[in-house]
């Protein structure tokens, strides 16, 4: 016979034992419900980017129901994390170094001369972008005339973004104060805020040929004590936007490394069907090789007018 007591005991033993099987399977179920909508919210954010690569610029709003921050891989930046989930893209993202559920993305049309890729720039109402300097930083930030106007060659109003002649100390300790992360662009100006450190804090030096257009635009970033070219209004944009410019910059040259060596090959095969013309020297300039910001611009127009040449010599051009 069973003590009374020792019943008890062994009932509260099962009991517990019960109770803890179930709890744990109710958490199973909630960190696997959670990794689902992780999964299925990263899938989305990659198809919205799929989505618009077939169309210009365009910027539209993203909020997703996850807890966690969003993020793009530090390392390789081939990849969107949402918690422990990871899914591989293959766009050119430029973003801080996080964001949370509630953002924007903007789609640009890349071309340099002929079309590569889009470039996306995302970022949440959270970060600041400060842009200090002269006329070109004033362009950078979208204004708006009474009629609703704006100048399009600018970032987007949907994101927070100032611009300063000038800054101090004071304005940024103000700035860090409201916004989880401030980041701020010194375009062909000096960067007098090297002695300030807050985690909330970045900044971003630029050098520019003041940016004449679209393409005729290139210099140097410096970021993250590292300098990168940037050539293109396109590459500027994400200097502004980017925690990480030298991992998506790579990402960039990757995507025009491909899509050159198509048209190299396309040139290569018109050479030997189309008689009375000549290849060669397009050929020539897709094999040179750039690094700086104005031997990228200076092979971009290069490759342009010898494009041109051979429509107007009647020819068919490569791209």
């Amino acid at each position: 016979m069973i003590s009374p007591v020792f019943k008890y005991i062994f009932i509260g033993i099962v009991g517990v034992i019960i109770l803890s099987f179930f709890v744990r399977f109710a958490f199973k179920q909630v960190e696997t419900s959670d990794t689902i909508t992780e999964f299925t919210e990263v899938r989305t954010f990659e198809d919205m980017l799929i989505s618009f690569s077939i169309s210009g610029e365009s910027v539209t709003p993203a909020n997703f129901n996850t807890k966690d921050k969003l993020s793009l891989d530090p390392f390789s930046c081939d990849s969107l994390i949402a918690g422990d989930t990871r899914l591989k893209t293959s766009k050119v993202i430029f973003s801080p170094a996080e964001f949370n559920s509630d953002f924007y993305i903007w789609s640009v049309d890349w071309k340099y001369p002929y079309k590569i890729t889009n470039l996306f720039y995302v970022s949440d109402k959270e970060t600041m972008f400060v842009l200090v300097g002269g006329d070109l930083a004033k362009s950078l930030k979208r204004v708006r005339d009474n009629q609703g106007n704006s100048n399009r060659d600018s970032i987007p109003d949907v994101f927070s973004v100032d611009y300063q002649k000038q800054i101090d100390e004071n304005y940024v300790n103000g700035l860090t104060e409201k916004y989880n992360k401030v980041r701020i662009i010194f375009v062909d100006g000096t960067n007098n805020i090297k002695n300030v450190k807050n985690d909330k804090l970045e900044v971003v030096e630029v050098k520019t040929n003041k940016c004449k257009d679209e393409t005729n635009c290139f210099g140097s970033v410096v970021a993250n004590g590292k300098e990168y070219a940037f050539f293109s209004r396109a590459l500027l944009y994400g200097a502004v936007f980017s925690s990480n410019y030298g991992c998506s910059y790579k990402r960039a040259l990757s995507a025009m490394s491909v899509v050159s060596g198509v048209y190299y090959s396309k040139a290569g095969e018109l050479s030997t069907k189309v008689t009375g013309c000549d290849y060669s020297n397009l050929r020539s300039i897709f094999l040179q090789k750039a690094k700086t910001g104005s031997e990228f611009f200076d092979r971009a127009t290069k490759l342009d007018n010898a494009n041109k040449k051979l429509r107007e010599e009647d020819c068919e051009t490569v791209f």
